[in-house]
């Protein structure tokens, strides 16, 4: 929620605007996209093998360098675009992809000169103006999945690109009633929160069946809509409603 949802609407714009910039930059302008969005002592959290990165120079070494050398004609594509304050700090998260073609290898993966689809989902702090932290994940191993690889299991959900809001409304740029944006902030970690106080799979000598028929009717279930759609990343994938998510993700896991 946002104490000032005007600030809040200049962040998110600025943000779009800076990530868009760094993302559609060349080798030889990278480094003054990156000037113009960070502040020089960043702290930047974010996917193995990278993981945690401090300052401007490791930024663009480790993470923005090897990226544009490997997908050389890189572009953003924004799904969500919220934004808020918490504990009198301002952020903005996105959720989206980083779309290109795959001319280098990226992460010792061979190159493929086909079109890739990078995962991204980020919250950036901002401080007057620039960005001071960033979390940012990388959904790696659908990387690896779409230069042809796979390591691991079969995944038990779909494995496909995950759409906007079917409301088409993912990106709001007009302010927002703070009472509202407060509700639905309480709706959701009400959600998460029944999660941690339920937890039928601890309990002695249940079976899959059993256990199973549990979930289906765990507390969750009163905030699910019968089409909720849960996008888990590669390696789990996507499943439609409470059945979905439990048999394709909580259940086996």
């Amino acid at each position: 929620m946002s104490a000032n949802p005007k600030q809040t609407v200049k962040n998110k714009k600025l943000v779009m605007e800076m990530m868009k910039n760094i993302a559609e930059s060349s080798l030889a302008t990278i480094n003054q996209s990156l000037s113009k969005a960070y502040h020089s002592d960043v702290e930047w959290r974010g996917f193995y093998p990278l993981e945690d990165l401090k300052g401007l120079e490791a930024l663009e070494l480790k993470v923005w360098r090897p990226l544009l050398q490997a997908f050389p004609d890189l572009e953003r594509r924004n799904n969500i675009v919220i934004g808020g304050d918490f504990n009198n700090k301002s952020f903005v998260g996105t959720v989206g992809y980083l779309t290109g073609t795959f001319k280098q290898p990226w992460f010792d993966i061979p190159a493929t000169n086909k079109t890739v689809h990078l995962r991204t989902c980020e919250f950036h702090q901002i401080k007057n103006e620039k960005i001071i932290q960033s979390h940012m994940l990388i959904d790696v191993m659908d990387f690896i999945r779409q230069a042809g690889f796979w390591p691991i299991n079969k995944s038990l959900g779909i494995e496909e690109m995950w759409p906007g809001p079917i409301t088409g409304d993912g990106i709001v740029l007009e302010e927002q009633d703070p009472e509202v944006s407060q509700k639905t902030l309480e709706q959701a970690l009400d959600m998460q929160k029944t999660l941690g106080d339920y937890k039928p799979e601890t309990t002695a000598n249940i079976t899959d069946e059993q256990l199973r028929k549990e979930l289906l009717n765990h507390p969750q279930k009163k905030y699910w809509h019968p089409k909720m759609m849960w996008y888990g990343p590669c390696g789990i994938g996507t499943g439609r409603g409470l059945s979905g998510f439990v048999d394709h993700h909580q259940l086996p896991f």
